[in-house]
């Protein structure tokens, strides 16, 4: 009788990716193989039928800008490709897709007033400027940045109307002095060149008040007559007053009298019309008083006159028929006395006026006959004095005025003749004041125009000469400006270029730098805009890669440093897709065997444990297949003892 006996468990999982053992404790241990070759260029996979197998990684980035490799140690690396072709000229780039390109720099400022060129050595463009200059000196040179080389004829215009304006290619304008032409023999004219207007032919002002007036004869000048201010009103006291002209006043008619009516008729002048103040009855007397107006008195008929026969009728009133004295003698005068009745009295005829001739005729009566004092002498005033009779006064020829030679003439009576004042100086301006007489003045002038200098010359009168303005500064356009004179006006130098520098030489002109593009970061690509000037574009370090971290170092530029994707599970496959970043696969810890539950621990990864077939069955004999696992077999207790 043997009694119990064992067999030795087969722990073989028949899966190549796990190492199979019996632990005398616990019974079969089947543990995971370690693939890791500790080479980083490879993925490593398990095959439970072949066991470990290894692949190369794929350091292909897709980005034809990078030189991809893989170092056993740190991985994939990316090396970014050199573009350089050495070239100044050429802009040098890369493109992920197809690698590298180069760009030749184009040096086009968009200035026809330089011409342009790359310099392959140092990469900058030279933009020289074109040179304008003609030689001519009736136009000025300039350069328009869309059309080149521009030439504007000088303006020779020097805005003085006395020169005649011209340009000399050599010399540049030219203004010759016309002033000689403006002289002419009319005496009523002040002739003389103005630098504005030019001929200016100013009249010739003659001495005339509100009373006398002299008009100018072209041959003789200034020729006076005195002012009528005789209006042939006699409602007016006409006069004439040396600043104000002739007046015409109202004149004042009122007599203060209330038993008038005062009004004024042209012809007649102040008219004071008697109100009536008749009552219509003859018997009483009707009266006006000068401050009160009409009042009436009873009439007493009796005039107490010897001479009259008093009566009163209501229609005829008082009648008062007057004894008749006449004596029909024109020399006579008939009063009748009334207490002695008529008297005769000789005229008295003698009016004390030496200037009348007095006489009585006894059927004309008194005559006064003006005494005739004309004595036909044209230089003497002849009147008559009411006290001594006539008077021949010598006429005052004297009319007051310096630019005359005054006489008189017994028939014709006074003559003005004009004193001559021409001094034969083109350099004096000659006239005659009527107060001062002949005046010599020296010509005094504004000369208006800062472009010319003006002299005197005493033969042929004022000379103009063009001031000279050229600064020989080949940064500005030199003319002259009659107001301000020499003006150098700066060029405009922009090129409307914001990747140059414009600035201008006094000897060369125009010139224009390249601006200097470069921040000294090699993270930036730098370049300039002719419009908008300088840019810096950050560098484009995207390598397409999901794998890696990209980004740019200022010492080294673009980085591409792969990202770990160990997310610190035992359980999965970690690695990295370029297309999608990392990726977790699910450790599948199945070994095959039955015999076995299979577990994985994110710790350690797949590990397995025996399966537990004991059925607490003394009568069975527990084992595990497996292929099948736990079977139970039972026990055979027959000792064959029969005894």
């Amino acid at each position: 009788m043997m009694g119990c006996t064992y067999d030795i468990i087969a722990c073989n999982d028949y899966d190549a990716c796990t190492t199979d053992e019996c632990n005398p404790s616990s019974g079969c241990v089947n543990s995971a193989v370690s693939c890791c070759d500790g080479d980083q260029c490879t993925e490593e996979y398990c095959d439970s039928v072949v066991g470990c197998f290894y692949t190369h990684v794929n350091c292909d980035d897709d980005n034809d800008c990078t030189i991809d490799s893989c170092d056993c140690e740190t991985g994939c690396s990316y090396k970014n490709l050199s573009c350089d072709d050495y070239d100044a000229c050429t802009i040098d780039a890369c493109d992920p897709e197809s690698g590298c390109y180069f760009t030749t720099v184009v040096c086009n400022d968009y200035n026809a007033c330089t011409t342009d060129s790359c310099n392959p050595s140092s990469g900058n463009c030279d933009y020289d400027a074109v040179d304008c200059n003609d030689y001519n000196a009736c136009t000025v040179d300039s350069c328009c940045s869309a059309s080149g080389c521009q030439y504007t004829d000088v303006e020779c215009d020097d805005y003085n109307a006395c020169t005649e304006d011209s340009c000399d290619s050599s010399s540049g304008c030219v203004f010759s002095d016309i002033s000689g032409r403006c002289q002419t023999d009319n005496k009523c004219h002040r002739d003389y060149c103005d630098s504005v207007i030019g001929c200016t032919y100013d009249l010739v002002t003659c001495f005339s008040d509100c009373c006398n007036y002299e008009s100018c004869h072209p041959d003789i000048g200034c020729v006076g007559e005195q002012v009528s201010c005789e209006d042939n009103d006699a409602c007016t006291i006409d006069y004439c007053d040396p600043t104000e002209g002739c007046s015409h006043d109202q004149r004042e008619c009122d007599d203060y009298d209330d038993c008038t009516t005062d009004t004024c008729e042209q012809h007649l002048g102040c008219v004071f019309t008697t109100i009536s103040c008749d009552d219509y009855d003859a018997c009483t007397r009707d009266y006006c008083c000068a401050e009160t107006g009409c009042y009436y008195e009873t009439v007493d008929c009796n005039d107490d006159n010897d001479c009259t026969d008093d009566v009163c009728d209501t229609y005829e009133g008082c009648q008062n028929t007057p004894v008749s004295c006449d004596d029909y003698d024109e020399c006579t005068t008939e009063v009748c006395n009334p207490e002695s009745g008529c008297e005769y009295t000789d005229v008295e005829y003698d009016d004390y006026n030496a200037c009348t001739i007095d006489d009585c005729d006894s059927w004309w009566g008194v005559s006064h006959e003006w005494l005739e004092c004309e004595d036909y002498d044209a230089c003497t005033a002849d009147w008559c004095d009411y006290t001594s009779g006539c008077v021949h006064d010598e006429v005052n020829c004297d009319d007051y005025d310096e630019c005359t030679s005054d006489s008189c003439d017994s028939e014709t009576g006074c003559q003005h003749e004009l004193i001559p004042f021409d001094d034969y100086d083109a350099c004096t301006y000659d006239y005659c004041d009527h107060d001062e007489g002949v005046v010599h003045l020296e010509i005094t002038f504004t000369n208006y125009d800062a472009c010319t200098i003006v002299t005197c010359d005493h033969d042929v009168g004022l000379i103009s000469t063009a001031v000279e303005c050229i600064d020989d500064d080949a940064c500005t356009v030199d003319i002259c400006d009659s107001y301000q004179g020499c003006l150098h006006i700066p060029i405009c130098c922009d090129d409307m270029d914001e990747c140059t520098v414009d600035s201008c030489e006094s000897e060369k002109g125009c010139t224009y730098s390249p601006v200097d593009v470069s921040d000294c970061d090699i993270c930036t690509d730098d370049y300039c805009d002719c419009t908008s000037g300088v840019y810096h574009v950050p560098v484009d370090c995207q390598d397409y890669n999901a794998c890696t971290n990209d980004y740019c170092d200022e010492t080294y530029g673009c980085i591409f440093d792969t990202i770990s994707c160990d997310d610190n599970d035992a359980c999965t496959v970690d690695s990295c897709c370029p297309v999608v970043g990392c990726q977790h696969h699910t450790v599948v810890c199945n070994d095959y065997n039955a015999c076995t539950d299979d577990y994985c621990s994110p710790y350690y990864g797949c590990y397995t444990e025996a399966v537990e077939c004991d059925d607490y069955d003394a009568c069975t004999w527990d084992d595990c297949d497996e292929s099948s696992g736990c079977y139970h077999l039972t026990s055979d207790c027959n000792d064959y003892d029969a005894y």
